[in-house]
């Protein structure tokens, strides 16, 4: 599963170095807990890593564009953590007089 999130995050950075567009944010989290563990699964420490990257592209004369906004956390202590998922994407048209748009919407959540 480790190696999967890994190759995934390394395309997601080759595609976004094509992009004309990128912001988002990259989280380190650890924890750490005073008192032992009471069960053997628990951790007295935990890492965590967290990307979510916003990638923005037009196409052609910029009529067209795309934005992308995928997550992906590696979570060391706690597989059930681990994922990636796509948060937002959205296309949008921008003629002479008018708009036009579709999106999937941002999701929030576990």
């Amino acid at each position: 599963m480790k190696h999967t999130i890994l190759t995934l995050l390394a395309l997601l950075l080759a595609t976004a170095a094509t992009a004309q567009e990128l912001t988002g944010r990259f989280d380190l989290e650890t924890r750490a807990f005073p008192e032992g563990a009471l069960f053997e699964q628990q951790h007295e420490s935990n890492l965590s890593l967290a990307f979510e990257p916003e990638v923005y592209w037009p196409v052609g004369s910029g009529a067209h564009s795309f934005t992308v906004t995928p997550f992906a956390r590696l979570d060391l202590g706690d597989s059930e953590r681990t994922h990636i998922d796509l948060r937002e994407a959205y296309w949008q048209y921008v003629g002479r007089t008018w708009r036009r748009g579709s999106a999937l919407p941002r999701c929030s959540g576990a």
